[in-house]
């Protein structure tokens, strides 16, 4: 009898230390979602603020190039855009524009990313998502990067609001093309194509 009770006080110890490792995993797990929430929420953030910005500045230019350099303006003028910006950093241009508006199809289609991002992009993009849902999806799937957790919760953001596949595919592939070169040019590029909508 003595031994059952000493193997079943070595059992639960075992379990409590056990899931005090597993809380604190669990723990550190909640930590790394907060993170990537704040940073896209913050990305988000920044985007909404230069859009209230050129709806208060809005001259109603006609040209392309006029609204990325009033676009451009108003986001030099935000400290927390200049922040994200590299000193390499030029605003998308004209013809980049054009071809993400007229071969979105195709360039959506030819997008060089894992399957597992590619998985769950299409349902950003191609589906009425639930967005508490699309959130714990990419912060569970272990083999993305802090950086491909930031962009899918960025993209999501930003198409949370439409049920256009095409206006949500040529937003998506703007801030994809945008992310791989600064998060700044995610953003303005998520704001330009919410201007352009």
């Amino acid at each position: 009898m003595k031994k059952k009770y000493t193997l079943l006080l070595i059992t639960l110890c075992f379990a409590c230390n056990t899931d005090s490792n597993e809380f604190t995993t669990n723990s550190s797990s909640q930590n790394e979602y907060k993170a990537h929430l704040k940073s896209s929420s913050s990305l988000w953030s920044l985007q909404t603020d230069l859009m209230k910005l050129y709806n208060v500045n809005n001259s109603n230019p006609v040209l392309l190039s006029d609204k990325i350099a009033l676009l451009d303006s108003l986001a030099n003028s935000l400290p927390e855009f200049v922040n994200l910006k590299s000193t390499q950093y030029v605003p998308i241009t004209t013809y980049e524009v054009d071809d993400i508006q007229n071969n979105y199809d195709q360039i959506y289609q030819n997008l060089n990313r894992a399957p597992e991002f590619l998985n769950i992009l299409d349902t950003i993009i191609l589906t009425d998502f639930d967005f508490n849902s699309i959130q714990i999806e990419i912060e569970n799937e272990v083999s993305f990067s802090e950086n491909e957790k930031e962009l899918l919760l960025f993209i999501a953001y930003n198409s949370d609001d439409k049920w256009d596949i095409n206006w949500k595919k040529r937003r998506g592939i703007s801030i994809i093309q945008g992310y791989n070169l600064s998060k700044a040019h995610a953003v303005f590029n998520a704001a330009l194509f919410s201007i352009l909508e």
